[in-house]
């Protein structure tokens, strides 16, 4: 007992009763009672170890639940807003507030093709860019943003880059449809009609035998066929001219 008339059990006296209930009520063997004694302090800090451990995970998960739900109903006020321009001010909020939660990248998407509606490329690359690096790579979302940031390098002028990450796409599951299509259309427009039919044929096997789809690169593999099978003819031609032209200036 101390001075003020409370008890105070030292720590030899805690572990000894400890020992002994091991031993003789709960019926411990005697040579794992003998680990026990020879050990307890390791055995208390560990088990302190496992209580601070257990506390700081529940917490985080209670922290990450409750920012979760928090993020959501965040994203659910923004978009019921009717005025356009305070609607983009909220969805800036829930991106900056809840950055890597769903809500957040959906709110920053949001943002993102606005900018992109708008002409300004420039900033929708980078504004795509920073998203992509909030995601993680198993990340289902990750593919269409990608797509999305090669729209975007295309209309700021950085067509080779653009390319790429077309060509990039096309080899993702899922993806060899649009990515080979968006690859042929540009290539296309570059004059390269050559491989943008490689990527339409591409494309074409990678879409059902019936469908929209289907019918429609069919007409624009044959009409790009026929305009590739022409330029080729007449190159030819234009070559056997210049040399029988060569042929006659010699004789």
């Amino acid at each position: 007992m101390t001075g003020d008339g409370t008890f105070q059990i030292r720590k030899g006296d805690y572990r000894k009763r400890l020992i002994e209930f091991l031993e003789h009520e709960l019926n411990f063997h005697p040579k794992l009672v003998s680990f026990i004694r020879d050990n307890i302090r390791y055995i208390e800090i560990g088990l302190v170890i496992f209580v601070i451990v257990l506390i700081s995970w529940t917490s985080w998960d209670y922290y990450h639940h409750l920012r979760m739900v928090n993020s959501s109903n965040a994203l659910t006020k923004a978009r019921a807003i009717d005025d356009d321009a305070a609607r983009k001010e909220e969805m800036k909020t829930v991106a900056a507030e809840y950055s890597g939660t769903a809500s957040g990248t959906w709110a920053a998407l949001y943002l993102a093709h606005d900018i992109f509606a708008r002409g300004d490329f420039e900033t929708a690359v980078k504004s795509y860019r920073n998203i992509l690096d909030q995601l993680g790579s198993d990340n289902p979302a990750r593919l269409p943003v990608t797509y999305r940031l090669a729209l975007a390098l295309e209309n700021s002028g950085k067509t080779a880059e653009a390319l790429n990450t077309y060509r990039g796409l096309a080899a993702a599951k899922g993806f060899a449809y649009l990515g080979n299509l968006a690859a042929g259309r540009l290539l296309e427009t570059k004059g390269d009609k050559g491989a943008a039919l490689a990527a339409y044929r591409a494309a074409l096997a990678a879409v059902p035998a019936r469908g929209s789809e289907h019918d429609f690169l069919t007409v624009k593999i044959a009409g790009l066929a026929k305009v590739t099978a022409v330029k080729v003819e007449k190159e030819k031609t234009a070559v056997a001219g210049k040399g029988a032209s060569a042929g006659l200036s010699i004789d």
